[in-house]
């Protein structure tokens, strides 16, 4: 039996169809705060720091943003209930919306506001009581491996 199986069967976990962004989520974030934030990551510190030093391309930066702008804010420029269910300081959330709301956004911008994203995501996945049917779990409609 293999461990889906096992957290179907023995804890009623019927939604784990997206167990496997989860697990890449996990490996990524190990990798990312080696490399980049010497293997402590601190919110306050490196999203800044790492967004004015990005080399990601600009295709990859604008789908990834646009895919968090359109689950965060709807066409009438309100929070959709994912955003307004995300677990977020209020500050920070204001700062991300804010980058969101902004007509022409820079690079630099973008990056930053998906790196808080990121910092939450994983303190959110890691850290305090879940729901795990709940698990955010980010389908990418393309490859990263593509990039």
């Amino acid at each position: 039996m293999c461990e889906k199986e096992w957290l179907q069967c023995y804890y009623d976990f019927s939604n784990l169809n997206n167990i496997e962004s989860i697990s890449y989520f996990t490996l990524i974030w190990n990798v990312f705060e080696k490399k980049c934030c010497a293997g402590y990551a601190r919110m306050d510190i490196h999203p800044q720091r790492i967004a004015n030093a990005t080399h990601a391309t600009d295709k990859i930066v604008e789908e990834v943003f646009n895919y968090f702008k359109n689950r965060y804010i709807s066409v009438e420029n309100l929070d959709t209930e994912y955003f307004k269910q995300f677990k977020f300081p209020e500050a920070k959330k204001n700062e991300v919306r804010n980058i969101f709301l902004t007509p022409s956004v820079d690079k630099e911008n973008k990056v930053l506001a998906l790196l808080y994203i990121a910092f939450r995501l994983r303190n959110n996945l890691y850290h305090g009581e879940k729901e795990v049917n709940n698990l955010y779990a980010w389908n990418a409609p393309y490859k990263l491996d593509s990039y």
